[in-house]
């Protein structure tokens, strides 16, 4: 059975071990509509990617002056490929959370392995930090009205 799958949380590479095909669209961010100037551009700049909450994601480039990449007011992280990243809330005070999901370029295949692989970098000028975060695969993008947690209660009431 192939199923069409959502990926949420940021993510580099998708791969079958025995094609080494990356199955994420974009997934170093490098395609984008125009080059970001402010925080929370992330849904409105990077092609193929979305947020499935009203959470304000943001959006890193080389291009960019106010949202660089290396250097911005975060600190200063280089992106592993390319010349962008996505800068993400984990967690923040009031159940604050960011997400990203992109849709695979291909089904999935029952009895398939597959490897998911991604990069994260904790910035220099943040205030807590997360020691584990997960991942969810969907049958349709996820779009819900709340910057909070995604519980299972939360989930389960979408289509995915």
């Amino acid at each position: 059975m192939a199923m069409k799958i959502w990926i949420l949380v940021f993510l580099f590479s998708f791969s079958v071990f025995t094609f080494s095909q990356n199955l994420v669209k974009n997934p170093s961010f490098e395609e984008f509509v125009e080059c970001p100037n402010s925080l929370g551009t992330f849904n409105e700049h990077v092609v193929d990617w979305s947020t499935p909450t009203k959470g304000t994601t943001d959006y890193f480039n080389s291009c960019s002056i106010v949202m660089g990449a290396p250097e911005n007011f975060n600190g200063i992280q280089h992106p592993k490929y390319g010349n962008a990243y996505a800068g993400l809330y984990f967690f923040a005070p009031a159940d604050y959370r960011e997400y990203v999901q992109v849709e695979l370029s291909k089904m999935l295949e029952k009895n398939k392995t597959y490897r998911l692989k991604f990069y994260i970098s904790l910035a220099e000028g943040s205030d807590f930090a997360v020691k584990d975060f997960g991942v969810l695969f969907s049958y349709h993008p996820i779009d819900l009205e709340t910057k909070k947690h995604l519980s299972k209660g939360r989930l389960y009431s979408t289509k995915g």
